[in-house]
This record gives C-alpha cells, structure tokens and sequence, in this order.
C-alpha cells in the first residue's frame, strides 16, 4: 500500500510538472503569437500607408497628364494661330507692296508729266 502511495505521489508530482511546463510552454505561445500580430499590423499599416502614397503619386501623375495634354493642344492651336498670322502677314506684306508700287508708278507719271 506504501508503495502504491508512493507511486501515485511520485505521478501526481510529475504530473503536477508536466502541467506546470506545459503552462509556461503555452504562456511563451502566446507571447510568440502576440508578438506576430504586432508585427503583421505593423505590416498592415505600412501597406494602409504606401497604398495612400501610392494613390497619392498615381492622382499626381494622373493630373500631369492631363495638364501635358492641355498644353500639347495649346501649343497646337498656338501654332495653327502662328501660321494663320503669318499668312496674314505675308498677304499685307504684298498689299502694301502693291501700294508702295502704285506710289512709285503713280509718282513717275507725275515726273514725267511735269516735265512735258
């Protein structure tokens, strides 16, 4: 009977350890886990974060585009508006050309006029 005392004392204790270990080996568990939620929403929020950088250089780059493509069509219509005065002007050119020619005739009829 002793010994069977002794025997049952003897488990009990051992499994008094093995529980007790068993504890602490859940305790550090959890720790380790604690500590890999810390770090996967740290991640996750570095993510948040670079996905509204991210937005926020793709909305800047969006509206440079845009602002490209207003100045390319200004600049075409600036150059349509630089050809058409340009004709215009070569136009006036030979117009006051014609009139400086009218003058020189007109005066060179008159020359020999006076002088007849």
């Amino acid at each position: 009977m002793t010994a069977l005392i002794n025997t049952s004392n003897t488990d009990v204790n051992s499994g008094i350890f093995l529980v007790t270990e068993s504890g602490e080996t859940l305790r550090e568990i959890d720790r380790y886990v604690n500590d890999m939620y810390q770090r996967v929403s740290a991640i996750a929020n570095s993510s948040q974060e670079q996905f509204a950088s991210i937005s926020s250089v793709n909305s800047a780059v969006r509206s440079m585009d845009h602002m490209t493509r207003q100045n390319a069509a200004m600049v075409e219509e600036a150059s349509a508006s630089t050809a058409a005065l340009s004709g215009e002007a070569e136009r006036l050119h030979e117009r006051f050309r014609l009139f400086e020619l009218g003058q020189t005739i007109e005066s060179a009829h008159r020359g020999t006029s006076s002088a007849a």
